[in-house]
Formats: structure tokens, C-alpha cells, sequence
């Protein structure tokens, strides 16, 4: 009866971590290359079970088109580099860049892209080809200003998702390999638009209903457990 309980209890806290998973999913539906997570589970002695890991869907979201020239999608494998505050470099598909009061080309958070883009503060239009090359006109002619730089993994559903649409890289999802759009295995870079997140709603309530049937279950199994136990020591009693 004791194991059962443990068993159960182990159950509680699978179901309980996919739910999570499933909530934060639908939360990020309409956040621009937003990649779903997956929660994958293990069989633990004797008989639980626990969330051993958690991964994501790395399949493309929809392109949609904005008519801004600072949103990037990306066709393709890869994830655009950003450098954090503290010096750590974290990847993303969310292409809505911005520049910030320094002249740096950032994504929606102020990460300055990775490498640096600076754009001269008397540009009057900015373009970003398939290649990734950015180009800026002002009264004196258009000029290259930098290049953006993609980076892809040997096992992306390896990365950890941390907030605001980052990921980071992990010994599962291996080192990044980083070179400009296009060339090797990385894909290209589409101005004007955006990638859609590639959350399946209806996956995702699917998966929050039988998490709760679970968890349910789980807490019936424990309620019986208990009863049987009550009963088995009102017996020596």
C-alpha cells in the first residue's frame, strides 16, 4: 500500500508537469516562432513514473506576412543569436527586431543580435536580403551595415526553452554550428514577415484533458490506499 501511494504520488507530479507544458503552449499560441513543448516521460522502479525530460516541436509555424522590413522568418532550419545581459547567448525564431537607442539591431526584448548590427542614426530605410545581409540608405547612399547570422543544432528539440521565446543550448541539443542564411543546412531569411507559432490548440487541450483525468485517477488510487490502510490498522488495533 505504501508503494502504491509512492507510485501515485509520482504520478501526480507527471501529470501535473505536462499540464504545466500544455498551459504554457497555449499561453505562447500567438507568439512569433513560439516552438511547443513536449514533456517526455520515464518509467521509474517499481512502478511510477516520472517527466524526464522536456523538448520541443521544432516543426515550421506559418510565415504571415507584417510589411515590416524588421520582421524576419526564418525558412527553414536555424535560430536567430542574441546576447543577454550577463553575457550568455540565447537563440530564437521570433524575428521581430527592433533598433535600440544605441543604433544596435535587437530582437523585441533589446537583446542585441549576435553579431552586432549597428545602423547609422541618419538611416532612412533598412533591408535585410535571404542571405541575412542588412543594408542601410542614407543621404550619402546604401551601404552594407552587417550581416545576421543563423545557428542550428545537430538535436534542436534538445534546447531548453527559458522565457520570452528564448532557448538555450544544452548537451542534448549539442554545440551550434552558426554561419549566414542560406549556406549549409541553415535556412533563409524572409523580410517582411513573421513565423506563426506551431502550438496546436486543439492538441494542447486534448493533452490538459487527459492530464486531468491523470491526475484524477492518481488522486483516487491514493484516497483507496489510504481507506485500506486505515483499515488495516483499526484491524491490529
Amino acid at each position: 500500500m505504501i508503494q502504491g501511494i509512492r507510485s501515485a504520488l509520482s504520478g501526480l507530479q507527471a501529470f501535473s508537469r505536462k499540464a504545466s507544458v500544455n498551459a504554457n503552449n497555449l499561453a505562447n499560441v500567438n507568439s512569433p516562432g513560439f516552438k511547443a513543448g513536449t514533456a517526455g516521460t520515464q518509467e521509474t522502479a517499481p512502478g511510477g513514473t516520472r517527466v524526464a525530460s522536456v523538448g520541443s516541436n521544432q516543426s515550421q509555424g506559418a510565415i504571415v506576412s507584417t510589411g515590416s522590413g524588421l520582421d524576419l522568418a526564418i525558412q527553414g532550419n536555424g535560430f536567430f543569436q542574441v546576447s543577454l545581459p550577463n553575457g550568455q547567448t540565447a537563440f530564437s525564431r521570433n524575428g521581430s527586431l527592433k533598433i535600440d537607442g544605441q543604433g544596435r539591431l535587437t530582437d523585441a526584448g533589446g537583446n542585441p543580435m549576435k553579431p552586432p548590427v549597428s545602423i547609422p542614426g541618419d538611416a532612412t530605410s533598412i533591408t535585410v536580403g535571404r542571405d541575412g545581409a542588412v543594408s542601410a540608405t542614407t543621404p550619402n547612399g546604401t551601404k552594407q551595415v552587417g550581416t545576421i547570422q543563423l545557428a542550428s543544432f545537430n538535436n534542436p528539440s534538445g534546447l531548453r526553452q527559458g522565457g520570452g521565446g528564448l532557448s538555450f543550448e544544452t548537451a542534448a541539443s549539442g554545440q551550434p554550428v552558426t554561419g549566414a542564411p542560406g549556406s549549409g543546412s541553415l535556412g533563409t531569411v524572409t523580410a517582411g514577415a513573421l513565423e506563426s507559432s506551431n502550438v496546436d490548440i486543439s492538441t494542447e487541450m486534448v493533452g490538459l484533458i487527459e492530464n486531468r483525468t491523470g491526475f484524477t485517477a492518481q488522486t483516487k488510487m491514493i484516497k483507496v490506499a489510504d481507506e485500506m490502510m486505515k483499515e488495516v490498522l483499526n484491524l491490529k488495533a
